[in-house]
């Protein structure tokens, strides 16, 4: 009788090839691990699965869609042992390397995937369309695919891409500023606009609980995604 595999196991492997690609990673079950992994390193991952674990096995490729990323999660049983690799791809840039070039299994997964949300897989062996006809129209091209919004209402949308930028909720108008002048008051008031640690705090604080990406914002562009 062979010897179970173990989650820890499987995990520590993949730290060894993975490194800091590795996002996160859960144990959901005695016979189930999640682990999620930046897109640039879907390939590494599962190849070094497969050339460790001649008896794994690709179960699925599945999608979540959140109206701001998909999540792509590849299932893979080895043994006993039912392992989740996840990778969450922004609307903004859905694609993904495609691993059919070595998982044949994987080929009208990623061309059904494809067809439904829209999810470009580069490197296919094959792309063409799979389950939508060939004349189906462009406009209603994957059909799955949710459309790009957040949590917040438009009304929202300023108040809170300034109390990241800037730590106040409103900004000050131009009869403001200039009445505090009259009043011989410093242009700004003493908020975290003006105090650089405070605003590193507000800051900070929103990434630690995931408010940050809960809304959807974006350290890079200082916006909202949508």
């Amino acid at each position: 009788m062979s010897k179970p595999i173990e989650s820890l196991e499987v995990l520590n492997n993949l730290k060894t090839i993975l490194g800091e690609s590795i996002i996160s990673y859960e144990k959901i079950h005695e016979n189930r691990l999640v682990v999620v992994v930046s897109k640039e390193k879907i390939i590494d991952a599962i190849k070094s699965i497969f050339s460790k674990y001649d008896y794994a096995r690709l179960s699925a490729i599945s999608v979540f869609d959140d109206y701001l990323d998909f999540e792509l999660i590849y299932s893979i049983s080895i043994k006993n042992l039912i392992l989740n690799l996840k990778v969450v791809l922004p609307k903004e840039d859905s694609k993904i390397d495609s691993i059919a070039k070595f998982i044949p299994g994987a080929n009208w997964m990623e061309r059904e995937i494809q067809d439904l949300f829209g999810i470009v897989f580069n490197g296919h062996p094959d792309p063409k369309k799979l389950l939508l006809a060939f004349e189906w129209p462009k406009e209603k091209e994957a059909p799955m695919r949710l459309p790009m919004k957040g949590i917040l209402k438009d009304f929202q949308k300023p108040t809170m891409e300034n109390l990241l930028n800037t730590g106040q909720i409103f900004p000050l108008t131009l009869m403001t500023k200039s009445q505090r002048a009259k009043l011989n008051l410093p242009e700004l008031p003493p908020t975290t606009l003006a105090q650089e640690k405070a605003l590193e705090e507000v800051q900070e604080l929103s990434k630690k609980v995931k408010f940050d990406k809960k809304i959807g914002y974006d350290w890079k562009t200082k916006r909202l995604r949508y």
